[in-house]
């Protein structure tokens, strides 16, 4: 199938299984009452979002060895917040990838 549904999860499988069944006849059902080929199209979108978040974090991570390597520097990422904002730094000492940045935070988040 060439279309690609952009919705809600609950929007998207409704429009995806009009899509599969244009002509009323079940589909073949899966896990939870929902049909196979929905899942399979479901899961592949998570999938699209899982590879686009990565690309986005593996992208800070290669701007910031550049400009490390440029500067002659060796800094990383810090997340921090407070009341009123929050920061994605790139000037952290230790060096740390943008991952190891967030799941920091995150960390310490759980601990409040």
């Amino acid at each position: 199938m060439s279309k690609r549904v952009k919705a809600t999860d609950s929007e998207l499988i409704r429009q995806v299984y009009d899509l599969l069944t244009p002509d009323g006849k079940d589909l073949p059902m899966g896990l939870h009452g929902v049909p196979d080929a929905v899942l399979k199209l479901v899961n592949e979108s998570v999938m699209d979002n899982v590879s686009a978040d990565r690309a986005r974090l593996d992208f800070l991570d290669k701007m910031n060895k550049r400009f490390n390597k440029t500067n002659g520097a060796e800094y990383g990422w810090k997340l921090s917040f407070n009341h009123n904002r929050i920061l994605l730094d790139d000037s952290n000492i230790p060096a740390l990838s943008v991952r190891k940045a967030i799941d920091n935070a995150m960390d310490i988040e759980k601990e409040k």
